[in-house]
């Protein structure tokens, strides 16, 4: 009992939260001071102070649900990854910087045929393990994002070509060693790959010319065979087309 503790050891005690109980029934939550009294060099008794802390409990509250529309907003429902407003907030500090950053475009192969053959859910569920697989193999300090349907985005900060490509790598290998079944029959979903399009920032470049350079990469890469990494061309002079399967 913090009143109990105040008196026998002649200091103030304090209790964050508590209810408070009216005769009618109903309560409220406060915060008590429980302060000592002293006679003579001698506890006599104590004082308690009941702080109403309703609206500060509301304020509190009102941050987390900020906080928690916030994690939401940033979050691809569907991987868990964050999602393309992430990617652009993130790309938008990283060129405002102007240091080395690396950009992996991923598009996931012939992805409509997954659909078409097992269904939506099951190709929800491929790209599931695919966010899951390439966040593993990802570093602590990339982001990590689905950019739209069955592409991804990768930003790595502070990075230059040579390990952009072996991140880029080892994504692409993990992928194509994945043996992916549905679950309700064993059935095979066959292979399944990724292409990828890899971009250096180029100093003093704006981040659309980044995006259009890593694109074309991808373009590239589909275009040379699928499962594969296409490097992108160290000039902002580029279309900045893709494909969607």
């Amino acid at each position: 009992c913090p009143i109990r503790n105040s008196f026998k050891s002649g200091k103030t005690v304090e209790r964050d939260t508590d209810i408070f109980w009216r005769k009618d029934g109903s309560h409220i939550p406060v915060r008590y001071l429980s302060t000592p009294q002293v006679v003579d060099g001698t506890n006599v008794g104590a004082v308690v102070s009941f702080y109403d802390i309703s609206e500060s409990i509301k304020v509190e509250k009102l941050k987390e649900e900020l906080a928690h529309a916030r994690r939401e907003a940033s979050v691809d429902a569907l991987t868990g990854l964050q999602n393309r407003r992430t990617f652009n907030a993130v790309l938008a500090d990283l060129v405002a910087r102007d240091e080395p950053f690396g950009l992996i475009f991923m598009d996931v192969d012939h992805f409509k045929n997954i659909n078409d053959q097992h269904g939506h859910l099951i190709g929800d569920r491929v790209l599931r393990q695919l966010a899951k697989l390439i966040s593993a193999r990802a570093r602590a300090s990339d982001t990590v994002t689905r950019y739209g349907g069955e592409e991804f985005a990768i930003l790595l900060p502070k990075t230059r070509l040579g390990e952009i490509k072996l991140v880029a790598e080892r994504m692409r290998d993990g992928i194509e060693r994945l043996n992916m079944r549905r679950t309700d029959n064993g059935e095979s979903l066959g292979r399944v790959t990724a292409s990828f399009g890899i971009a250096e920032y180029l100093r003093q470049e704006t981040a659309y010319d980044t995006v259009a350079r890593a694109d074309e990469a991808l373009y590239k890469a589909k275009s040379n065979g699928r499962n594969c990494i296409e490097v992108a061309e160290q000039s902002r002079q580029t279309g900045g087309r893709r494909l969607s399967a």
